[in-house]
């Protein structure tokens, strides 16, 4: 009956620390599955990255985990997004290799780069130095085994700007 209250109370509280509590009374309970579902329907209603990990980490056997993965990548997409740098890309792909969002973080570090670039273009010396410049980083990447960043470089070289570089 007491455990019964337990779970009684963790349900009206319903809050993150009542549910951990509850489940750290009788681990193996027939109630576990309903708690870990609750516990996360909690957590989805914050939003904090760090409370999905931590989710995960706790129970990376529950179903519930699955989709905790896929908000914490939808998340981490968004906020490198909003950074709208490569090397933020760069570290959302590395992070999380089966993401769905893989393909357009690719396209879109590609696209901060070309940004840039362009915002730097000038007269043609300097059309032949930046392309010297990538060139150079595609290389250091190609010898560090950075697949994505060399690629990136070696795909920009292609760029209009700098077609009529040697």
């Amino acid at each position: 009956q007491a455990y019964l209250k337990a779970w009684q109370r963790a349900y009206t509280l319903n809050q993150e620390d009542s549910y951990r509590d509850f489940l750290k009374l009788k681990p193996d309970s027939p109630l576990r599955v309903q708690a870990i579902n609750a516990l996360f329907k909690v957590v989805q209603t914050t939003g904090d990255m760090e409370k999905y990990q931590k989710f995960m980490e706790e129970f990376p056997d529950a179903v519930e985990s699955i989709e905790a993965l896929l908000k914490l990548q939808e998340l981490a997409f968004e906020q490198a997004k909003q950074a709208n740098d490569p090397l933020v890309f760069d570290a959302f792909v590395i992070t999380f290799p089966g993401a769905k969002q893989v393909p357009q973080a690719i396209e879109l570090a590609f696209q901060a780069e070309q940004q840039t670039l362009e915002k730097e273009k000038g007269n043609h010396d300097q059309h032949e130095y930046m392309a010297r410049r990538v060139f150079n980083e595609a290389r250091v990447a190609e010898k560090e085994k950075n697949t994505l960043l060399s690629s990136r470089q070696y795909r920009l070289l292609s760029l209009d700007i700098f077609r009529d570089t040697k």
